[in-house]
């Protein structure tokens, strides 16, 4: 029994292609969960429907605690889970802390009052969005991709991060007399910094004088560059993942 409900819930236990009947079942109930979780922070609909999404949310988390507790029996087929301690490892792995997360919140505030700690719990079911994650092979070569390239991202975020002091720096220099409120200290004067350097230009802070536009002018021309060195950094790594995929087919 522990073995065909291995094979049927764990994605590297199936031996067929594409996804199990079970976990193309929890993948609909995820998706129904997060759909679920949005709805009920929208006052017009919980005024309506507030009391069948509270009974789905219920539903749902019952789901999810069955399936968590199913993957802390069955993961016993892997040899690295095998026992009490293997489980005790299988418990502090990744999607094992999602699948808990997935159902923990609803579990915790059941006939509480505290609107605070509703909202956010509210907000901590949406985490069920992360299981996912475990259905998708193209994912798993995202978040590869992203591993492989992770020194090059921190590099390009800390140029980023020098770029915005940078310019935080001359507009507070340049604009700060004249626009105290907006620009009388660096850090009022990152906001423009940051409109600017990624090129959105929300348009509510702004220079006045000549050479502060100029400055924002090759600021903003700086910022498209800015954010096609991270995008190019991931294109190469997608591209490479994707790549080295392919050729372990062949391969197989």
């Amino acid at each position: 029994m522990r073995s065909f409900i291995y094979q049927s819930i764990f994605i590297e236990g199936y031996k067929k292609a594409g996804l199990s009947a079970f976990n193309m079942f929890m993948g609909t109930l995820i998706v129904l969960g997060v759909s679920v979780s949005i709805l009920d922070t929208e006052k017009t609909v919980t005024d309506v429907y507030g009391s069948t999404l509270s009974n789905i949310e219920v539903l749902l988390a019952a789901f999810f605690a069955i399936e968590y507790f199913l993957r802390l029996w069955a993961a016993g087929e892997d040899d690295r889970y095998k026992g009490f301690i293997g489980r005790l490892k299988y418990m502090f792995t990744f999607f094992a802390v999602i699948d808990l997360l997935a159902f923990l919140p609803t579990l915790l505030v059941l006939g509480s009052t505290d609107t605070l700690l509703l909202r956010l719990f509210r907000l901590a079911r949406l985490v069920r969005f992360a299981k996912l994650g475990r259905y998708s092979s193209s994912l798993r070569l995202i978040i590869s991709a992203f591993i492989s390239c992770w020194r090059e991202l921190v590099i390009s975020f800390m140029v980023a991060v020098f770029l915005l002091v940078g310019c935080s720096v001359f507009l507070y220099l340049i604009e700060g007399g004249i626009q105290p409120e907006a620009f009388g200290s660096i850090p009022r004067a990152m906001w423009c910094a940051v409109s600017t350097l990624t090129t959105f230009g929300y348009g509510d802070v702004y220079p006045i004088t000549a050479l502060g536009q100029c400055f924002m002018g090759i600021a903003a021309l700086i910022g498209i560059g800015l954010v096609g060195m991270p995008t190019a950094i991931l294109a190469g790594a997608f591209s490479d993942q994707f790549e080295k995929k392919r050729l372990d087919k062949e391969v197989l």
